[in-house]
């Protein structure tokens, strides 16, 4: 029941976002709870849409490359966590996902 609540609200922020594509509570509250139901591909593509226009927004970055890695597109996190310290070096939970990413390279990622 949880699960298909979650799906729901997903399917009602990317509504929302279809509305306002500005609206950035939608999109945070998309994130959350996509990654709550794991469906990564419509966060992925709400957060791809969203840095198309804003190329420096650094928490939307940020999260981006949070997706992709769970997703296991490891390289493309590591784009954006590049981008992300250029844009804005020093952002705080950077180095640690790098960290995380870098481990799951070490061990056999991609």
């Amino acid at each position: 029941a949880a699960e298909g609540l979650r799906d729901e609200a997903a399917e009602l922020f990317s509504r929302a976002l279809e509305l306002d594509p500005e609206n950035r509570t939608a999109l945070d509250q998309l994130v959350r709870s996509g990654a709550e139901s794991g469906n990564f591909e419509t966060v992925e593509k709400a957060l791809a849409r969203h840095l198309e226009g804003h190329p420096s927004d650094s928490h939307m970055l940020f999260t981006s490359a949070g997706v992709l890695w769970r997703q296991g597109r490891i390289d493309r996190a590591v784009e954006l966590l590049d981008r992300l310290d250029f844009v804005s070096p020093g952002y705080e939970g950077a180095e640690e996902l790098r960290t995380l990413i870098e481990a799951e390279k070490g061990a056999g990622g991609n």
